[in-house]
């Protein structure tokens, strides 16, 4: 052995004793610096100022983060947060298995690691598999701490290997997402079939045709209680409660996010009638929550077409647009992206039971 193997072997030693996890109840015990550096500055839903506006306006969220750090340096983060409305029925993406599942079980609290309300991890590695393990003896020591029954990390874009630590994996609906590679929106219209345009444009002119009219705005103030109504509407409607977001939400976005946090008024005279608010970093667009009157049902298919034409002239590379309502995300040129997930339950025996659920459910991979 050479004295650099034999350096490496013992710095490789020292590691396991000298870096070490801590955890924290706020976002702000973590430099913005240190997040940063390993969540990256591309996706917005994962950056810093996101996570502080969601804790200052949702305080029961109630957040832990893992943060290892060697000689000072940040190598791993998780974010988690408590969610007392998670249905182990989530675990199977089947209705049928998922209603059977909910029923027996109803709600559990869990720790959610995922950034919040959103469709991208809160999971931070720097390919350190040190500081990985590390950071799973700190998810370890939460959820033994917690009253929880699991710890479910969410949303990866590429397979993890966190089945050596116990999890199991599973497929989650998946995200859509739109490349702009256009220089115009008629361009975009210009690269589908006419069958597709026309359901585009008849989408726009129907808008058009009953006098909507949109507005982009990263100041809201004024319209608080209007957004919180219309995003109500859409949680009931879907009997999700635990998406209806608190005034203060956006009054906080406006104050942590400026003009990274956009939202898209759509008005009827002088009404609100639909809106959808979205994030942003240079190069990718998350359009995010929608709030609806469903008597202007129109209004719904009017913001998305317009949320195309308004990533293009913005400039941006990538839109990602969410679960749910594929067929017509699809017509718009969107792709479903696959997203892993990872499940821990806190009782062995639980973790048997989840096997086969995800199985039958075809979400095991």
């Amino acid at each position: 052995m050479s004295f650099a193997q034999y350096l490496k072997a013992v710095m490789g030693i020292a590691n396991r004793y000298f870096m070490k996890y801590e955890i924290y109840n706020t976002i702000e015990d973590i430099e913005k610096g240190e997040w940063s550096s390993l969540a990256g500055d591309i996706i917005p839903d994962q950056q810093y100022e996101w996570f502080q506006a969601i804790e200052h306006s949702i305080p029961q969220v109630s957040p832990s983060y893992v943060v290892v750090r060697d000689n000072g340096e940040a190598k791993a983060i998780a974010g988690l947060y408590r969610e007392s409305q998670y249905s182990i029925g989530n675990l199977a993406n089947h209705p049928l298995l998922t209603e059977m599942m909910s029923t027996l079980l109803g709600s559990l609290t869990i720790l959610e690691g995922a950034a919040p309300h959103s469709s991208f991890s809160s999971v931070f590695l720097s390919g350190d598999k040190t500081a990985e393990k590390k950071l799973f003896e700190g998810l370890e020591q939460l959820l033994k701490r917690e009253k929880v029954i699991a710890l479910v990390l969410e949303n990866f874009y590429e397979q993890q290997p966190f089945q050596h630590y116990g999890y199991k994996e599973f497929m989650m609906s998946p995200n859509t997402c739109v490349t702009l590679k256009w220089d115009s929106f008629q361009d975009y219209l210009n690269s589908w079939s006419p069958k597709r345009q026309h359901s585009i444009v008849s989408s726009i002119r129907k808008g058009d045709k009953e006098g909507l009219k949109i507005k982009y705005t990263s100041s809201f103030t004024g319209y608080t209680e209007e957004l919180y109504q219309l995003k109500k509407n859409v949680g009931l409607h879907h009997n999700n409660p635990g998406s209806i977001l608190p005034p203060q939400f956006y009054r906080v976005c406006m104050q942590y996010l400026g003009d990274r946090g956009e939202m898209a008024l759509c008005f009827k005279d002088d009404h609100v009638v639909a809106f959808n608010f979205s994030l942003h970093t240079d190069k990718v667009c998350t359009v995010k929550f929608v709030g609806l009157d469903y008597t202007h049902q129109e209004a719904y298919y009017f913001l998305y077409a317009h949320a195309i034409e308004r990533g293009i002239e913005k400039g941006y590379q990538h839109m990602y647009f969410g679960r749910g309502t594929y067929t017509f995300k699809e017509r718009l040129g969107c792709s479903r992206t696959g997203i892993y997930s990872y499940v821990k339950m806190k009782n062995p025996l639980l973790n048997l039971f989840v096997t086969p659920v995800l199985r039958v459910s075809g979400m095991s991979t």
